[in-house]
């Protein structure tokens, strides 16, 4: 939620809750992950980004991306970027 900002009296958020339809959830119990699980998180997603790179900068790759992009963009009339150098 945009704008949305949470305190905490006790600091740690243990005295925060989520309601829900289905009851009260301790804010601490939610969408939480351990140290394992962000690591592998972010393992996958530095190895997606490498992938992409690689595709994106390969001979034709990133050429077929983009006319890719342009012929699906929802938004189509976005005015073209420039580089700092141009």
């Amino acid at each position: 939620m945009p704008g949305l900002h949470l305190s905490s009296e006790g600091g740690d958020f243990s005295d925060v809750k989520v309601v829900s339809p289905y009851g009260e959830i301790p804010w601490n119990d939610i969408s939480r992950l351990n140290d394992e699980e962000m690591k592998r998180s972010l393992i996958d997603v530095v190895n997606r980004c490498y992938d992409f790179l690689r595709f994106l900068f390969n001979d034709s790759g990133g050429d077929d991306l983009i006319e890719w992009l342009k012929a699906t963009d929802l938004k189509s009339d976005w005015q073209d970027p420039t580089g700092v150098a141009d």
